[in-house]
């Protein structure tokens, strides 16, 4: 997702491939966030999200290899700093040392897992409906993909 500007809630991205650099610059890469890039609402929230991206990269030489690299959103505008979290997830050692890449933060709501199973899991994933997700061969899915 791009940038966010509400409210999202029940979603998940996996085995993605987050490189923020392009070719026309490729020294201006600089943010990559496993759910979204960008929180630009004034009271943006996330809930019961997860992120097991393949690999993620969004640093440059100006900027340093975390700058706005995060595992569940690349960054918070100083114009938008109520950025709520509840339940959400992401895989660390995938390339972003924190859920939010800039600030680097660990915000309240957000917890890093390190293993690709612990995703699979109601006891790990904390406040995921079991009604609205089931376990699948890696992690949880939402139900509505079952129909």
């Amino acid at each position: 997702l791009g940038w966010c500007g509400g409210t999202l809630e029940d979603c998940y991205a996996v085995n993605g491939v987050l490189d923020s650099r392009n070719s026309t610059y490729p020294e201006r890469g600089v943010r990559a966030g496993g759910i979204s890039t960008r929180a630009t609402g004034e009271n943006s929230s996330f809930a019961r999200c997860f992120a097991i991206p393949t690999n993620m990269w969004g640093g440059s030489p100006s900027y340093g290899p975390t700058h706005g690299t995060g595992g569940l959103l690349s960054y918070v505008g100083d114009n938008h700093p109520n950025v709520s979290w509840s339940d959400c997830y992401w895989m660390t050692g995938r390339g972003a040392s924190y859920a939010v890449g800039n600030p680097l933060s660990n915000p309240a709501g957000t917890t890093a897992l390190s293993r690709v199973s612990d995703f699979n899991s109601f006891e790990t994933m904390k406040g995921f409906d079991p009604e609205v997700w089931r376990e699948g061969e890696e992690h949880l899915v939402l139900r509505v993909f079952d129909h």
